[in-house]
This record gives C-alpha cells, sequence and structure tokens, in this order.
C-alpha cells in the first residue's frame, strides 16, 4: 500500500501526493479543491463556523457550517450544496480544510442587538457592550450578522436636529423619538429597575398620525419599512410563537407590531402579558429536557384602532402591561405625516447607537441616579395615586430619562415638560382602566338596570314579589337612608351566585374571588355581621334559600336622598296595599325568612 506524505490544493484542484511501493512518488487528483473564507466565532454562543468557499457549475459559491461538522461523516451532507465530496476523498477534504484553518483567527460576529456583557476568560471582568452593525465600544471588533436592517442610512447628527426643528419639536411625536429610544435604557439597566420591557399602545383612527408615530419609533435603530424582507416593523398576522421569536434576543432596538386588530391567537390579554414579561414559554427538547428559554428587552410599539386595554380582559394587569395613548392627533396633516415615514425611511439607525455610547460612557450607577431622581419628578407632578402609581412610574421615569440623555448625548431640544405633559395626561385617562373595583360595580349595576324585571321585589320583612320568568335575584329597598365611605344608599340589588359569576364572566372579569374581595374592601358589597361575603335568602316566593351577593345602589350626587326615600317608601306601601287588602293572601307572595 502506499504511504500518504500530503494532502495539497493547488490551482483550485486537491491532491493526494504518495510514495508507492516502488518508492516513486505518485500525485493523485481528488477533485477540486474547497477553500476556507472566513471563520467566525458567535458572540452570544461562542460556537465557531467556517465559511467554505468551493468552485461548482462554473462559479464560486460558498456554505457556512459549525465547526463540529468539520468531519468526514458530518461534511458529506454539503455534496448537497455543490461540495467536492464523497466517501472516497472525504477524510482528505477534512484534513486540508484543519490545514488551512491553522492560518487564521476567528473573527467575532453576533446575532443579537442591544446591551451584552462580555467576560474576559483570564481576569472574570465583565464588560457592558452594545452590539450594533458592529459593536460598542468599537474595540470588541464584533460584527452583526443577523437579518435585521440595523446598519445606519441617511443624515448624520446634522440632519437629524434639523428634521427633528422642522416637523417634530412642539408636536406630540416628541414621544415617538423617546418611544425610539427608550429600548437601550432597558437593555442597560432592566435587573436593577426591574423593568423587562416597555410595550406602548398606540390607538385612534386611520388619519390621526398612528403609522407615523410607530415608524418615526422604529427608525431610531432600524430600518421601519414593513415592506423589507426581515424588518422591526411588523404586525400581528402570524402564530404567537412567530411573533416572540422576532423579538428574542432583542436588547435595546425599538419594534413594532401594527395593526392589533388583525391578531389571530386565541388570547391577546395572555399574549400581551407574555410579551411584556420578556421571555419566551417554557418548552421541551425531542428528547424531554428544557429548552433554554429566549429572552429579550427592550421598546415594543402596538398600534390598533380601538384600546386594547378595553379589548382584553377586564382585570387590572391589562391596564399596567402597556402605556395606552389614545385618539391623539400624532401628525398636523397628511402632508406633515408623509414628511415624516418618508424622513424615516431614507434616515435610520444612528440615534440608538448615539445613545447606547452615551450610557455606556456614564456607566450602570449614574444612569440609574438620573432614573431615581426622574421618578420623584414623575410621582410629584402625576394626578394619580391608586396601588399601581409606583409600578407604572417606573416605565413613565425610564421614559423621562431617555430623553434627557438623548438631549444630552445628541444636543437634541425635546421638551421635557411637554413629554411630561403626554405622559401625565395619559396617566389620568387609563388610571380609571385598572379600577377593577369600579369596574365591575358599575358593570352588575348596569347589567342590573337593564334587567330589572329578572330580580324579585322584597317589599318588606315578610312579602316577596316574584320575578317572571328566569330569577337573576332580589332587590331589596330599605326604609332608610344609609350613608357609607362611599356615599348614601337606599336599595340593596342580590344577585344569586350562578347568575353573579355569570355576568361577571361574560363582562370579561377573569376572577371571581378577586372582585368580591375587592368590592368588599372598597365598601360596595354588603356583607353580613360575620364578615362573610355571602348571604343565604330566598329569591323568589317559591324557592327555597340560595347563596346570593349584595350590591348596594347609590344615589347619584345630585340626588336628593330624603325625597327619594319617601318615594321609594310610598311606592312600597301602594304595592303592599294592592296585594294585601281584605287580608288576601296575595298572590305570587310569601312569607320572608330572615
Amino acid at each position: 500500500m502506499p504511504t500518504v506524505n500530503n494532502v495539497r490544493n493547488s490551482r483550485g484542484k486537491l491532491y493526494l501526493d504518495s510514495i508507492d511501493h516502488q518508492n516513486q512518488s505518485v500525485t493523485k487528483r481528488l477533485g477540486n479543491a474547497t477553500y476556507i473564507d472566513d471563520i467566525t466565532k458567535t458572540l452570544e454562543t461562542k460556537v465557531i463556523n467556517l465559511v467554505l468557499k468551493f468552485w461548482y457549475g462554473g462559479a464560486w459559491e460558498t456554505v457556512t457550517i459549525p465547526r463540529g461538522h468539520l468531519q468526514a461523516k458530518n461534511l458529506l451532507q454539503y455534496a448537497d450544496y455543490g461540495l467536492n465530496i464523497n466517501h472516497t476523498n472525504a477524510r482528505y477534504v477534512v484534513e486540508d480544510i484543519q490545514r488551512q484553518e491553522q492560518e487564521y483567527t476567528p473573527r467575532l460576529v453576533h446575532e443579537g442587538i442591544g446591551f451584552d456583557t462580555m467576560t474576559d476568560s483570564d481576569t472574570g471582568k465583565v464588560t457592558h457592550i452594545f452590539k450594533c452593525h458592529e459593536s460598542l465600544p468599537m474595540d470588541v471588533g464584533s460584527k452583526y450578522i443577523g437579518a435585521y436592517e440595523i446598519k445606519p442610512k441617511g443624515d448624520k447628527l446634522k440632519g437629524f436636529r434639523e428634521f427633528l426643528q422642522e416637523n417634530i419639536y412642539g408636536t406630540p411625536l416628541e414621544l415617538a423619538v423617546v418611544v425610539g429610544l427608550v429600548g437601550a435604557l432597558i437593555g442597560f439597566i432592566t435587573k436593577e429597575v426591574q423593568c423587562p420591557n416597555i410595550v406602548t399602545s398606540i390607538y385612534g383612527k386611520s388619519s390621526s398620525g398612528k403609522s407615523s408615530f410607530a415608524m418615526l419609533a422604529v427608525s431610531m435603530g432600524s430600518n421601519p419599512d414593513e415592506h423589507a424582507p426581515n424588518p422591526l416593523f411588523r404586525d400581528f398576522y402570524g402564530t404567537d410563537n412567530s411573533i416572540m421569536a422576532a423579538l428574542v434576543g432583542n436588547f435595546g432596538y425599538p419594534i413594532c407590531l401594527d395593526e392589533a386588530n388583525r391578531y389571530q391567537g386565541k388570547d391577546l390579554s395572555a399574549f400581551m402579558y407574555n410579551m411584556e414579561a420578556g421571555t419566551q414559554k417554557q418548552r421541551l427538547t425531542r428528547e424531554a429536557k428544557m429548552q433554554k428559554r429566549g429572552t429579550y428587552h427592550t421598546s415594543i410599539i402596538t398600534t390598533a384602532e380601538m384600546s386594547i386595554i378595553n379589548r382584553n380582559s377586564q382585570n387590572a394587569g391589562e391596564a399596567v402591561r402597556s402605556l395606552e395613548f389614545g385618539n391623539i392627533a400624532w401628525t398636523k396633516d397628511a402632508a406633515h405625516s408623509e414628511r415624516v415615514k418618508e424622513y424615516a425611511l431614507n434616515n435610520y439607525g444612528r440615534p440608538v447607537i448615539h445613545l447606547a455610547n452615551t450610557v455606556l460612557t456614564l456607566g450602570k450607577k449614574e444612569v440609574i441616579r438620573r432614573f431615581k431622581e426622574n421618578r420623584q419628578t414623575y410621582l410629584a407632578k402625576g394626578k394619580v395615586n391608586d396601588e399601581f402609581t409606583h409600578r407604572m412610574s417606573i416605565k413613565y421615569a425610564l421614559l423621562l430619562t431617555t430623553l434627557q440623555l438623548a438631549n444630552e448625548s445628541m444636543k437634541l431640544n425635546l421638551s421635557y415638560d411637554y413629554v411630561m405633559g403626554i405622559l401625565v395626561d395619559s396617566e389620568y385617562e387609563t388610571s380609571g382602566k385598572r379600577d377593577i373595583k369600579a369596574k365591575a360595580y358599575d358593570y352588575l349595576v348596569q347589567t342590573f338596570n337593564i334587567n330589572i324585571d329578572k330580580f324579585s321585589v322584597a317589599l318588606n320583612r315578610n312579602l316577596i314579589l316574584s320575578a317572571r320568568g328566569q330569577t337573576w335575584g332580589i332587590q331589596d329597598p330599605q326604609r332608610n337612608v344609609f350613608t357609607d365611605i362611599i356615599g348614601k344608599y337606599r336599595t340593596i340589588v342580590y344577585f344569586s351566585e350562578e347568575m353573579f359569576e355569570r355576568i361577571l364572566r361574560e363582562g370579561n372579569f377573569e376572577d371571581t374571588s378577586v372582585v368580591l374581595k375587592q368590592l368588599n374592601e372598597s365598601g360596595y358589597l354588603h356583607c353580613q355581621k360575620d364578615s362573610k361575603r355571602y348571604h343565604e335568602r330566598k329569591i323568589s316566593a317559591t324557592g327555597s334559600q340560595v347563596k346570593v351577593y349584595g350590591i348596594k345602589l347609590y344615589d347619584s350626587p345630585n340626588m336628593d336622598s330624603d325625597e327619594a326615600l319617601a318615594q321609594q317608601i310610598h311606592e312600597l306601601d301602594m304595592l303592599k296595599k294592592k296585594y294585601c287588602e281584605k287580608d288576601a293572601k296575595p298572590k305570587g307572595f310569601t312569607p320572608r325568612d330572615e
């Protein structure tokens, strides 16, 4: 058998040099050569990839393979791409590639975008970096190889400042600039401030400038063209998993999900919850092992024609998961809107890099100090003070800190007071949507008023006028005006347990126990002296006792309670007299159990 001396490539061919039995030099051609065109090391995974270059079909082709495939049995699969490899020459192709590999130093690349950390393997020192089309600090030397169009295009800072001066300052679109940049701040200090993402929901009619807002915000970091091959300006058309996949690995670049009304999943409420949390759902591999969950921390913009909070289930979490701005005229007119969109499509990607460079220079300690300062400022100027105020103030403080840092880093003139005013007004407007007890109470009272004929009437301690048909509960008019911390009431409406739960369920109130707890704590619920939230009583003339929940019907502030009470007592007396005259047993009445 001949002894192999060398595998080499020359002029695009791969050769095997050996010595035969007669000690003669023999050269055998093995096929077209395969060259290493590049070697990369992925920053996030540390995986080494080889870019192989080869001649096929009259042209040079390339294929990227993980270094783990640099084995004869694994490399054979790349014959499908035109690689000149077979069972005979595979081992020699691998040997030649490994020889070339010694001449290369892997080039650092990244697939994710936004903030990340690097740890020095020798010293253990952790360095914060920002992954853009290149990387910050520049000496990291990593290049972006992902699909998003984040390489800056168009105007530099001077042109950007001129555009803002002519088209943005003094309009609500100042907020769009801040929303587009705040993702960088979230990606940098998310753990310290406990805010995984800021979801900003913009809703209103089609001519309000929603798209202009969203495109301007996204252009702070990337191409806002929804028709680009893989944009960060997307829509809700897709599965929950596919939408979430577009978010993973993003720690600072704004992304838009346009037209929430196109959402096709089963539960928009659950989807919004998962999206705001910044973590993919837990999954299993084929081997039944837990997969590593993808994460993201950034600014997410959604648009819709109607309020997402109103569309989703009636719980307080809906109103605090997103910042909602509705029915605002973001642009002055159609011409203004077109100017904003055109500029965004042709000038994007630089502002977020400038802001990221600034926060890296300042460091976490200083950025967090400013965040805390702005949080206190917002709390002092806000119009709302409820159980969610402090939680929401984190998001507002991040926006205000972003505005300040953007002004400093790029010499902008975004108005702190103007944007503060938009935030304060929005918080005041949406705060009512997170008051579940008030929403539930109003819904129950409204349902009672619409279906009053389905409720029996307690005329006195011993007489019940039954409702016609299905009985939902019983109304109990009082002969006195009662006053509590909420106001004055003269009537208590008792709902059967079955109807109470059904009504709340139909009103999209997810958890009856939570509603009951809040109604009780706030005083809307009429409870027994032993603190039980329910009563047991008859709700019809012929029925037995059932479990009921009592709701107080409060007088309106302008109502004369004494006059209303006198009228109510008169009506009760007239009903009782009508059915009890001549000592006859009233039809439809029964003694009332107390």
